[in-house]
């Protein structure tokens, strides 16, 4: 359904061509931002946001007495911080400095020589899928086959007969690597349809119950870019769906209501809060019906973040991503509103795209057959002249276009779109479209990176991901293809000249930029370390996790730096990050901060 075209109410707003919106909203123009009427809404819509937020606003506050790493060049430490009532910084200096010229209304917050950093951006999260997942079946660190039908089995009876059952997490390594089939299933669970993703979503299992609901059968052909799980000796449906594959079992499922969805966004709030993230890139939820159907991501743009965000009640910084295919849809909305909610915690203009799935699965897209499948290289989600033709297209209108691309080939292939598709002039780190590779996680050699970089887009990264893949690699790549330049490369990404930015893929893997920022120096998750020569040092991580994560949402301006003019969103840890380097205490976080105020530890 073409998203422009969709009615809406006042509640949910927006989604409306330009003359619903004239005719609802009565004009109250945005001002005019300082990038030129970049964040400016010519139909008033958002208007009264910042009013409102400034109604609930507590007095101004005095941070003090403590080591605050600004992520700045030219100041980069400092021990106190004077945030304004809008929950801006408007000093930055020294404790002493600062008390002495405050105002007796003012809050005073001393920090006990705490360390404080500014608030992490987690640069690729599904938020309300991840949500969702905290209240379905947790499929993690499931060691036997019995102890993975045992939790199916209490989830089911959590569920009134005939309701969709749904799991989320499970890795077929953790008990010795055998698939799970739709046989495990069946005495547990004859009543119910029951879908189980893997924990990388590429991969799901389906119960007989939900085949026969989706009309799944054995003369059930594979879609393009997916494939229906058979056994070998009987061709019989097994249950596993790959890919594309998945959509006639999700689409089959009903939509979560908007009250679901506010419940989930709560929750994924307070585990994300409770980390340190104050800002998440959000990828969207997956598609659960066929192309034609509502979006998900534009479902939660209009009918969560943007009445939340108007509200004033946003619990934390989102930077949304829509479908590469709606990118027309995009360009007529950021028309009318810019690209950024005038109360700071929402903004837009992103667009997501997959060209390829997982090594997990296999179907991460490789130039040379996996070692331990001949014959398979992976799947390729959609054509490369496709790819070219949206991305040249969104590109132009100014939009910023993120492709997940994990298999070599996959990052040969849009790295090369990138680059050879680039509108004169859009390269940099300025105002203006921020494209990117999500995951750039194998690449072909030290080549891909000089050709990303020439594009000048940004590889979003996520370090954790080499917790459940490095056992895997040796067997499934090689050591040539498991090795330097060539797995999880952040330092030759780096020496390419191509710019990181840091995440974690939630719910895939757990948000946690503490945790990543460790794996990406170390690259120990499993005990020893992987390639080490490919590893970052913990000031270019935690860069990548503030200021260069900022700058790929294109908040660079407003965000992932402690400095006047800026929001004071920030976290104070429980001991230096910076000294891991040199054998430090690994801190954990004791408060969050956004806009000044505490949200998490208070």
């Amino acid at each position: 359904m073409n998203v422009a075209k969709r009615t809406c109410t006042i509640a949910s707003i927006l989604a409306c061509l330009l003359a619903i919106f004239v005719a609802i909203w009565a004009p109250d123009p945005w001002s005019k931002a300082k990038d030129g009427g970049r964040n400016a809404c010519p139909m008033g819509y958002g208007g009264k946001a910042e009013e409102r937020r400034r109604t609930a606003n507590q007095a101004a506050v005095a941070f003090v007495r403590g080591n605050l790493w600004t992520g700045q060049d030219k100041m980069p430490w400092a021990s106190a911080m004077l945030v304004s009532e809008e929950g801006k910084v408007i000093v930055l200096g020294e404790t002493e400095e600062i008390l002495a010229q405050i105002e007796d209304d003012v809050k005073v917050v001393s920090l006990d020589g705490k360390y404080v950093y500014p608030g992490f951006h987690d640069s690729h999260v599904h938020l309300i899928t991840g949500g969702l997942s905290l209240s379905s079946i947790d499929l993690q660190h499931v060691h036997t086959r019995e102890e993975f039908v045992e939790r199916v089995k209490q989830g089911v009876a959590r569920v009134d007969k005939g309701g969709w059952v749904m799991g989320f997490g499970w890795d077929e390594h953790d008990w010795g690597g055998e698939w799970p089939t739709a046989e495990w299933l069946e005495q547990v669970a004859p009543d119910h349809p029951v879908l189980l993703l893997r924990y990388d979503m590429h991969a799901g299992l389906a119960n007989y119950k939900a085949l026969r609901e989706a009309n799944l059968t054995e003369k059930s052909v594979d879609p393009p870019s997916g494939r229906i799980g058979r056994e070998l000796s009987t061709g019989n449906l097994n249950g596993l769906l790959y890919e594309y594959a998945l959509i006639s079992v999700t689409s089959q499922i009903p939509k979560p209501s908007v009250q679901a969805r506010e419940v989930a966004l709560e929750r994924a709030a307070e585990y994300l809060l409770a980390r340190g993230v104050t800002c998440v890139h959000d990828m969207g939820r997956v598609a659960l019906g066929p192309p034609g159907q509502s979006s998900p991501a534009w479902d939660d743009f209009h009918e969560l973040y943007f009445p939340l965000a108007d509200a004033g009640k946003l619990p934390l910084r989102v930077h949304a991503f829509m479908p590469l295919s709606s990118w027309k849809d995009l360009a007529d909305f950021v028309h009318v509103t810019g690209f950024q909610h005038p109360g700071g915690f929402l903004s837009w203009g992103g667009l997501k795209e997959f060209y390829d799935g997982s090594l997990g699965s296999r179907t991460a897209l490789m130039q040379e057959p996996y070692d331990d499948k001949p014959g398979e290289t992976g799947e390729q989600l959609i054509a490369k002249d496709r790819l070219a033709f949206l991305f040249a297209a969104s590109s132009s209108s100014g939009l910023s276009v993120a492709v997940h691309a994990i298999g070599d080939r996959a990052n040969l292939d849009v790295s090369a779109v990138f680059a050879e598709n680039m509108p004169s002039g859009s390269e940099g780190t300025g105002p203006g479209p921020q494209h990117r590779v999500e995951h750039a996680q194998h690449l072909g050699g030290e080549e891909i990176a000089r050709t990303l970089a020439s594009s000048g887009a940004v590889a979003s990264i996520q370090p954790l991901h080499m917790e459940s893949d490095v056992p895997l690699l040796a067997a499934r790549l090689g050591l040539k293809r498991a090795g330097p330049a060539h797995s999880f490369a952040y330092r030759t990404l780096l020496r390419g000249g191509v710019r990181l930015a840091m995440g974690s893929d939630w719910p895939v893997v757990r948000s946690d930029p503490i945790s990543a920022i460790v794996a990406s120096v170390f690259r120990n998750t499993t005990g020893e370390a992987w390639v080490p020569e490919e590893s970052l040092t913990v000031s270019e991580a935690l860069l990548a996790s503030t200021r260069d994560a900022a700058l790929a949402a294109n908040r660079g301006h407003d965000l992932g730096v402690l400095e006047v003019g800026r929001w004071a969103d920030l976290v104070v840890l429980s001991s230096d990050l910076l000294a891991l380097a040199s054998g430090g205490a690994r801190p954990h976080v004791l408060r969050t901060y956004v806009s000044g105020r505490c949200v998490h530890g208070c």
